[in-house]
């Protein structure tokens, strides 16, 4: 097992900054399962960072890990590399999955006006993968997937799923065919709601709701989940868990 060099560490150690990640086109991911997904998904590790003392699983997939891309390395190192408070001993340096701006062209898909939760996001990828929906649009001012806590919650589910981000949300959907189904409390019950397995499914901001400049679009259309609680509004990533149910189903 290689020795990581003080070089290496500040590098592997900037990526937990996005203007590195874009910089190199590198991820930062931690833990067994992540790296895991990685390789299953056919993502090369650029590097396995150990901390000293950690054993690599035996097995598929890491059996067929270059031995020369693990390297190990004390707690000090590690801490400046690991994003965790208390990490699992495994830290992967992986470059991006190559998606093309053109690669989500139909529903359906979620769309996120601004979701700004790194959790929430890295929920919503994990629940899009789950209900096989075809990937995700996201607004500019949604938060960057690239980010450490998205990547642990999707649970990688982000090195399936294309994540497409785009300038202006209303005129992308104007360009693409298929329903824009916007989650508002002054909808139609969801549950009611005729899915035909096309449709870009809105989720807005979690203190503002979708942006106007979406839901005034020509022939968009209004869904809310009914529910006989006294809870003011469902967290959205659970909202987008009952409305990827709904649009799986078709």
């Amino acid at each position: 097992m290689n020795t990581l060099s003080k070089a290496k560490v500040k590098f592997f150690a900037s990526l937990g900054q996005k203007k590195f990640r874009y910089e190199n086109r590198l991820l930062l991911i931690e833990g067994w399962k992540l790296l895991a997904e990685a390789l299953e998904e056919g993502l090369i590790p650029q590097a396995v960072i150990l901390l000293e003392n950690t054993s690599m699983p035996e097995g598929e997939p890491f059996s067929g890990l270059n031995p020369e891309l693990v390297f190990t390395t004390d707690a000090a190192a590690f801490g400046r590399i690991s994003t965790q408070s208390t990490p699992e001993g495994v830290v992967t340096v992986i470059p991006f999955p190559a998606w093309p701006e053109d690669a989500l062209q139909a529903g359906p898909a979620f769309v996120l006006d601004q979701i700004q939760d790194p959790g929430n996001l890295g929920t919503l990828i994990r629940t899009a993968d789950w209900f096989g929906l075809k990937g995700l649009i996201c607004s500019s001012g949604t938060a960057d997937w690239t980010n450490p806590k998205v990547l642990r919650s999707s649970m990688g589910s982000a090195f399936r799923l294309p994540l497409i981000y785009v300038d202006d949300l209303s005129a992308w959907l104007s360009q693409h065919p298929g329903r824009v189904v916007v989650a508002d409390l002054d909808g139609e019950n969801a549950s009611n709601f005729d899915w035909q397995g096309n449709e870009w499914i809105v989720l807005g901001n979690e203190a503002n709701g979708v942006s106007e400049a979406v839901r005034n679009l020509a022939g968009v259309q209004k869904v809310f989940i009914g529910g006989k609680g006294k809870a003011e509004s469902l967290n959205v990533a659970s909202a987008g868990a009952v409305l990827g149910y709904l649009v799986g189903s078709c």
